[in-house]
């Protein structure tokens, strides 16, 4: 009798019932749904926005200070990094989130979201602050960042307006410096903090209702693909593998072409919706 167990050298040959529901079409296609639904509901979190090119250093001391940033992705907002030092004590740090008002000053009635991060030594590095609670951000919607609590001897920043075109720090009026009691008016200077901002996104599950039947070609590309459709083709996402949302083009016809020449080689997600929100999800490798 043959030895079928693995640490025996001897090979295992697959019962002929196994081999033959590998080979099933219906087997594959459920196992490739499968694969689509994992990927489709896959979150990835995301360096967003950020200030990291140029840093210099300014001292504070249990000062009120932060930034104003401009979200570039719609999920939640699951951390943000700054770079502190502390020449005291140190300890925990709390950070407060806010929106703010049509001149990009922070609303600080309201916090959306709080976190903190213990801040000890007088080196400058990057402490992560991680909401408990993420934040849901919106693209193109501008937010505030400050920092509640601290016993900060430096902060980095950039010493340059035009480090960061989508916000910039902020600091209280001559109110806090003076000893007075809140609320204190806040406002935005010529120098950006150096931080980092994440965002969690998910991509969206396809139809299990309707499902459009595309054809994709040429696959691999090294640039342009061409998608047929059985159904009028509305809308077309390219999806990194982590899920963040590369490329958005619209149509009206049940042929189109996307150009995802600009992309760099790997692989893809195409994501096409038609008719009846008839969704179809294919990967696409560029050469």
């Amino acid at each position: 009798m043959k030895n079928l167990l693995p640490f025996s050298g001897a090979v295992f040959t697959p019962p002929h019932f196994i081999k033959k529901l590998i080979n099933n079409k219906l087997t594959r296609s459920l196992l490739l749904l499968c694969s689509f639904f994992f990927f489709a509901n896959a979150q990835a979190q995301t360096l967003d926005q950020q200030q990291t090119t140029s840093v210099d250093y300014t001292g504070y001391s249990s000062f009120l200070f932060g930034q104003t940033f401009t979200a570039g992705l719609t999920g939640s907002l699951s951390k943000i990094i700054l770079q502190l030092s502390t020449s005291g004590a140190g300890g925990t740090t709390t950070m407060n989130l806010y929106t703010t008002d049509s001149s990009g000053i922070p609303v600080t009635t309201t916090v959306l979201a709080s976190a903190t991060a213990t801040v000890s030594g007088n080196i400058a590095t990057d402490y992560t602050f991680t909401f408990a609670s993420p934040y849901s951000v919106t693209a193109g919607t501008k937010y505030a960042f400050m920092l509640a609590t601290a016993d900060i001897s430096s902060v980095a920043y950039a010493n340059n307006v035009s480090s960061y075109a989508n916000g910039s720090a902020i600091e209280p009026d001559s109110h806090y410096s003076d000893g007075l009691p809140p609320p204190y008016f806040f406002y935005e200077v010529d120098y950006d903090l150096y931080f980092k901002t994440y965002v969690t996104t998910t991509l969206a599950t396809p139809s299990v209702v309707a499902t459009a039947k595309n054809q994709l070609y040429p696959n691999p590309t090294t640039g342009i693909v061409t998608i047929k459709s059985t159904q009028n083709i509305g809308q077309v996402q390219v999806y990194s593998l982590e899920g963040k949302l590369l490329k958005t083009q619209t149509a009206n016809a049940n042929e189109v072409q996307v150009d995802i020449t600009a992309l760099p080689k790997g692989v893809y997600m195409l994501n096409t919706t038609a008719e009846g929100n008839a969704t179809a999800t294919q990967k696409i490798i560029k050469e």
